[in-house]
């Protein structure tokens, strides 16, 4: 392989998720959850309007590809033939809105937040190369975000940022 095909990277997660939002899943993607996930996206979030009847939703984004180089080939200034390790930062995002907070002491928006980005992961860990589109992926981190929606309602979301790395 040439390069690293980041559409098609995006395509199997998108895919794997898709096929994990269903009560016969291993895990089920929306488990813990009060609405089922709405949609599986691969496009920035940012684009995403907030409207209650999408949410919950799952979407992804590339931030950024690293490019180690491995080997010294090709001669010359033609380095098509070298080796190299990409790893691409795949954030994976989930987000859930409480249209109405009743209950002071407790915040269910925080808790399927919490419980979407777990779902995410278990469904991800479970296949090491993502259909074949990577060698190998390692999850980092995730990171949650609030913003008060209208009067009472609260919207939640999480990045999961997954090194996503490839020989090619």
């Amino acid at each position: 392989m040439g390069v690293l095909d980041i559409n098609n990277l995006k395509a199997q997660v998108q895919s794997i998720l898709k096929s994990a939002n269903t009560l016969t899943a291993t895990k089920d993607l929306s488990s813990g959850l009060s609405t089922r996930v709405q949609r599986v996206l691969k496009v920035h979030p940012l684009r995403i309007p907030i409207e209650a009847i999408s949410i919950p939703y799952v979407t992804m984004f590339v931030s950024n590809k690293d490019i180690e180089e491995l080997s010294i080939g090709g001669g010359g200034n033609n380095r098509t033939g070298t080796k190299r390790l990409g790893e691409v930062t795949l954030n994976i995002v989930g987000a859930v809105m409480n249209p109405i907070v009743t209950d002071i002491e407790d915040d269910l928006a925080s808790d399927e937040i919490e419980d979407l980005m777990e779902n995410i992961e278990e469904n991800l860990r479970a296949n090491m190369n993502f259909n074949n589109a990577i060698d190998y992926h390692i999850p980092m981190k995730v990171s949650y975000f609030e913003e008060a929606y209208e009067e009472e309602s609260v919207f939640r979301a999480g990045i999961l940022e997954i090194a996503c790395k490839t020989y090619y």
